[in-house]
């Protein structure tokens, strides 16, 4: 072959290369956007959960007494990485995954032992990671009954992902995360209930939204139902908040008519109160896009929002994670409680924490089921 022909040739498939290395990507972007496709799955509605009974060995009430008072916590523990320092992709910050499994354990630690610090009867935590990539393998919902002993425990899966491959430089990864709900109480039954999720193609790597009903026996032969929630957050969060709080309400009523006492506690994913985004940050509004007012005029009769903080006084459980906590930082409240009217509440505070173990608040109630008792003469 002449040195002519060679050239020709060598000129002809200069383009071979760069062709079979896009074919290559195009073909391993199609593998991956398969097998996230064929991941994809819910969990059946209306699926029972296991109670676990108190890992050390106490036995738990068999019932709540009417006209006693309780207290009830809820906290997002935001997968046991979120200290003062973490930042997170989502929220424009830069981390993904927890520091270390040491610092998740340290994280959950300080959470038991805060909480308990205030020997609360009934604790609602959301975001509670088992086996996930970004909290480093740890199995949340075990550490944490056995740090909270003495209470009988639940938990259910709200997200079983599959590998996701982005941010690029340190994946998420799987991720396995859910709600628990700790009771001193023994529980009758916890069933969990699926909410209404995305129609677009994110349903495909977001959580399975989900809400569980812990129904628990009250001496005047009622229940107590506690419902633990974590609604929808970031990209179109508003529009499904309307559709999940519509689902979650026609249940709260159906209970309440049944005549039964209605706690649902949890992350609302959005300004609680309505107006904490002005009152704590000096702003009307936010470019923060799942910290929109709560959609307060779909509650239902017979329910309220628990927003009458102790003196009065307004305080954030939720801070956005795109740089490091201080104080100035964008906050809201996002977290609280809904009540029927037949709960009564007798005390609500958002308990500040400096956000030293997680990225929300826990908020504290105490309530009494019925009308408080008034002594004798009073």
């Amino acid at each position: 072959m002449s040195r002519k022909h060679r050239r020709r040739r060598r000129s002809r498939a200069w383009w071979i290369v760069p062709l079979v290395i896009v074919c290559v990507i195009l073909l391993a972007a199609a593998a991956y956007a398969a097998y996230i496709l064929l991941s994809y799955q819910r969990l059946a509605d209306d699926l029972p959960c296991e109670v676990t009974p108190p890992q050390d060995g106490s036995d738990a009430a068999e019932m709540v007494q009417a006209g006693q008072t309780y207290t009830i916590f809820t906290q997002n523990i935001g997968f046991g990485a979120g200290s003062s320092e973490f930042t997170f992709f989502a929220d424009g910050g830069e981390g993904v995954r927890a520091a270390s499994v040491q610092n998740v354990e340290d994280n959950l630690r300080m959470c038991a032992e805060h909480l308990s610090d205030y020997d609360p009867d009934f604790i609602l935590l959301q975001a509670v990671d088992k086996n996930s990539t970004r909290s480093l393998g740890t199995d949340q919902p075990d550490l944490l009954s056995s740090m909270f002993g003495s209470y009988a425990s639940s938990y259910t899966q709200s997200w079983d992902s599959p590998y996701l491959c982005y941010p690029v430089k340190t994946p998420v990864g799987f991720i396995r995360t859910g709600m628990m709900t700790l009771t001193d109480v023994t529980p009758t039954s916890v069933t969990r209930r699926s909410l209404p999720v995305s129609e677009t193609l994110t349903r495909l790597i977001d959580h399975d939204r989900c809400y569980t009903v812990t129904r628990i026996p009250v001496s005047d032969g009622k229940e107590l139902v506690l419902i633990n929630v974590h609604l929808s957050a970031y990209s179109d969060a508003v529009e499904l908040h309307g559709l999940q709080l519509n689902v979650l309400f026609k249940e709260m009523s159906a209970e309440y008519e049944k005549g039964n006492y209605v706690i649902c506690g949890g992350t609302f994913s959005a300004d609680f109160t309505g107006d904490s985004v002005k009152k704590l940050n000096n702003a009307s509004g936010s470019n923060i896009t799942w910290a929109q007012p709560f959609a307060g005029d779909l509650i239902p009769e017979h329910f309220t929002r628990a927003l009458d903080y102790e003196n009065g006084k307004l305080l954030p459980t939720c801070r956005n994670r795109d740089i490091p906590y201080k104080a100035g930082n964008f906050t809201v409240v996002s977290d609280g409680f809904i009540v029927s009217d037949n709960v009564t509440v007798t005390q609500l505070k958002n308990i500040q924490t400096g956000f030293a173990y997680s990225d929300h608040n826990p908020v504290l109630m105490k309530f009494v089921l019925g009308d408080i008792p008034q002594e004798n003469g009073g």
